[in-house]
Parts: structure tokens; C-alpha cells; sequence
């Protein structure tokens, strides 16, 4: 059973970040030890902060270490994406196939064919009818209609391809500022 996971990192320099009375830090290992002009000092979190989804997952895997350093934009955790992951691939496959367009296209050259030699035969008078001239037409009309259809369809599968991918995002933390990671309070399948 999942619940809405929270993390719980000590990070130093995290500003905007909601404290956390029940977060603490573990130990304070070499790691968390800085230097300052030669002189090494033990650094703390200006305050606690506590990242958490907004919506249920499982934890894959804890990215960040204990007195690891990380920028703005690092992943921290990592949560189990394999079915937004399969989604996305999916997508994909329908986002960069053109076979819907290319079978509009040649419909639409079947039908020019066609009126074209409707055409002929109108102007030449020496077969066809005008409601066969009118229904080639009418074809070639609807067949360009279809293309473009195609093509706008084509440019709604990339757009839900980024959805896809946005999606696929949603399961790692991102750090929003540089900071040090001291403590992680979270493991893998939490």
C-alpha cells in the first residue's frame, strides 16, 4: 500500500523551506565538515526541509548522500516511474510516426488523379457526367480536409508526448537552491 510519500532532508542554505520539528540529523560525519580558509568547521542546516509528492509513490532510490553537495535543479529522490515511463515510450512511437500523413498524402493524389481525368473528360465532352466531375471534386475536397486533419492530429501527439514526459518528471525531487545535504530520512520502497 502507498501513501503520499514525504522526504525529510536536512539542507543547509534551503530558503522558503516549511521546518520540521521531527526531523533530525542522524549523525554528523566527515562529509558534513566544511572548510573555511583552512579551518574545517561542522556546517548546519539553516533549517529543515521536508520535500514531498503530491501524490502517492514508492521511493525507487535515494539519490543524494549524507554531505554530498547539490545545486538548484539536482535530483534528490527518484520515485518508481516505470509505468509513466512505459506511457511516455508509447506515446512516442505515435508522436514521431508520419504513416498517418503520408496515407492522407497519397489519398490525396489518388483523388486529383481522379478529378483531373474528370476534368478532361468534362472539357473534352466526350464522356462522363457532371455529377461524376462534381463527386471527384467533392472527394478531392474531402481528402485534403482528411490530410490536414492528419497533420493537425500529428501536432496534438507531440504536444501529449511533453505531457508524457512531464509526467514522467513528476517522480524525482529536484533540490531548488544549492545547498549540502546532511541527513535523508527516506529509503528505497518507502
Amino acid at each position: 500500500m502507498l501513501l503520499g510519500a514525504g522526504i525529510v532532508l536536512n539542507l543547509s542554505g534551503f530558503v522558503g523551506a516549511q521546518p520540521v520539528a521531527s526531523a533530525k540529523p542522524l549523525a554528523l560525519n566527515e562529509g558534513a565538515i566544511t572548510s573555511f580558509g583552512g579551518v574545517k568547521a561542522p556546517t548546519r542546516a539553516s533549517r529543515d526541509a521536508t520535500l514531498s509528492y503530491t501524490f502517492p509513490v514508492e521511493i525507487a532510490s535515494v539519490i543524494v548522500k549524507g554531505g554530498q553537495h547539490v545545486k538548484k535543479g539536482d535530483p534528490l529522490v527518484q520515485g518508481r516511474d516505470d509505468e509513466y515511463r512505459l506511457q511516455r515510450d508509447l506515446q512516442k512511437t505515435i508522436a514521431e510516426s508520419d504513416l498517418d500523413i503520408q496515407h492522407a498524402q497519397a489519398e490525396v493524389d489518388q483523388a486529383e488523379v481522379e478529378f483531373k481525368a474528370q476534368e478532361t473528360l468534362r472539357d473534352k465532352k466526350t464522356s462522363g457526367t457532371p455529377i461524376e466531375f462534381e463527386r471527384a471534386k467533392t472527394v478531392l475536397t474531402v481528402k485534403r480536409v482528411e490530410l490536414a486533419l492528419a497533420k493537425l492530429q500529428s501536432v496534438q501527439q507531440k504536444l501529449k508526448l511533453g505531457v508524457n514526459q512531464a509526467q514522467l518528471d513528476r517522480p524525482r525531487s529536484r533540490r531548488p537552491s544549492t545547498a549540502s545535504s546532511t541527513t535523508c530520512l527516506s529509503r528505497s520502497g518507502k
